[in-house]
């Protein structure tokens, strides 16, 4: 290739890599905006104990201690037989309540901790929750099946690695 060729060779690709890299740029800008912590997934008793509560999960800020790691996304594991997301649809009242039981509790985990995100996990599903307000009132997800699988399919364990939502530094109380 001639001098002459590669200059014009540069000429038409330098924008198109100018365009990449200014793009990439402008990522990483968004994503120092954003505020984002590391963080790490654990057992409950890695995060603060609150009046004696332990969480059965943790998404904790990685290197806090124990005395102040806050719960950003705190979660309750069952098995299928004594929990399942179906059980609120029921008539039968005591399977109804054991729903409403396990999702107050996330939502009282939530709470203590100031967190927006929490979820309930069995060895069958994964659902998700979000605080709306500081009145209880949650917004729970569909069932994630663990059996989920193919393309654009939502994943227990795509769900679970995107409790990057937690990661935000400043989420303000819920109101």
């Amino acid at each position: 290739m001639s001098h002459q060729s590669l200059l014009q060779y540069l000429f038409v690709a330098l924008p198109a890599v100018q365009g990449r890299l200014l793009a990439q740029i402008q990522l990483c800008d968004y994503f120092r905006q954003l505020k984002l912590v590391p963080i790490t997934f654990d057992g409950g008793g890695s995060a603060a104990y609150i009046e004696q509560f332990r969480q059965d999960t943790a998404f904790v800020t990685l290197g806090d201690t124990f005395a102040n790691s806050t719960n950003r996304a705190p979660g309750d594991i069952k098995v299928s037989w004594k929990w399942c997301s179906g059980y609120q649809y029921l008539e039968r009242s005591t399977l109804r309540d054991e729903y409403n039981q396990v999702s107050s509790q996330v939502n009282f985990y939530m709470s203590q901790h100031n967190a927006r995100h929490g979820f309930m996990l069995t060895n069958t599903e994964l659902v998700a929750a979000k605080r709306l307000d500081g009145n209880g009132r949650l917004a729970v997800s569909r069932s994630i099946p663990w059996t989920a699988a193919g393309h654009s399919q939502l994943t227990v364990l795509t769900v679970v690695w995107s409790g990057m939502l937690a990661t935000e530094e400043a989420l303000g109380p819920v109101a």
